[in-house]
């Protein structure tokens, strides 16, 4: 019994004991010249940037003219709203209810110009470069209104086809729908951006009303638009025709 205490005490207070390393040697590397490191991490990369490359290059379709971004009205912000209504009306999302009408605010458009020619992926990419979704609203009365008075004190807001739009001292003075005089009081199918709809730009007075959620990026309806008109063999148009007119016009 007294030598089962004797191993007891033994190893209990060896085991509490502080065990010090004997010596320490620290090993460094020194960072110099010789160690090629840009070298090293474009090697390992360089198989993801070849497929990523030319995935941006492809080409989708062709612009018949140069695209610019201007403001009451360009031909890159005509280009886009006509392609997220026309592919969004196209598409099952739509059903039997197709929208009227598409804005894009102003500021979501981040290149000033595309040249005419092909077009690739990179351009639309570039051209809107967030992760926005494209939302259905149904609007009317008063927060329709605020919506488009909000859009005419800031210049002007891209638009797609079968809208006009005047603005005079940054005010909506008239506008027409398919060639039918706007109502306040009416209801109207529009497409926006989630961005907007949750009151971005200066847009509260969307936040709270009901929406649709398509689950469609903006970028992803531009690239299918493209290349649909790319597979039906027809060029890219967005003319300026007076969609938005304003007498701060250029």
């Amino acid at each position: 019994m007294r030598y089962l205490l004797f191993v007891f005490v033994f190893l209990t207070a060896a085991c509490s004991r502080q065990r010090i390393p004997s010596q320490y040697e620290p090993n460094t590397t020194e960072i110099n010249g010789e160690i090629n490191s840009k070298a090293s991490i474009e090697s390992l990369i360089a198989p993801y940037k070849e497929g990523l490359d030319a995935e941006m290059n492809a080409v989708i379709g062709h612009f018949a003219h140069d695209m610019y971004k201007k403001r009451p009205e360009g031909e890159l912000g005509n280009f886009m709203c006509d392609a997220v209504l026309e592919q969004y009306n196209r598409s099952s999302v739509a059903g039997d209810a197709p929208a009227q009408m598409c804005f894009m605010n102003y500021g979501g458009i981040r290149v000033q110009h595309i040249p005419a020619g092909d077009i690739t992926v990179g351009n639309m990419f570039q051209l809107m470069p967030f992760e926005n979704e494209v939302v259905r609203m149904e609007l009317t009365g008063e927060p329709l209104l605020a919506f488009l008075e909000k859009t005419a004190a800031s210049g002007g807001w891209p638009v797609s086809k079968g809208v006009e739009m005047n603005i005079e001292n940054r005010q909506l003075t008239a506008m027409t729908i398919n060639g039918q005089a706007f109502h306040p009081t009416k209801t109207y199918s529009i497409l926006l951006s989630d961005y907007v709809a949750n009151g971005g730009d200066g847009m509260a007075m969307l936040k709270e009303m009901p929406r649709e959620n398509t689950g469609v990026k903006v970028r992803d309806y531009l690239i299918a638009y493209c290349k649909y008109k790319q597979s039906i063999g027809e060029e890219i148009r967005a003319d300026v025709k007076g969609r938005v007119v304003s007498d701060e016009a250029n």
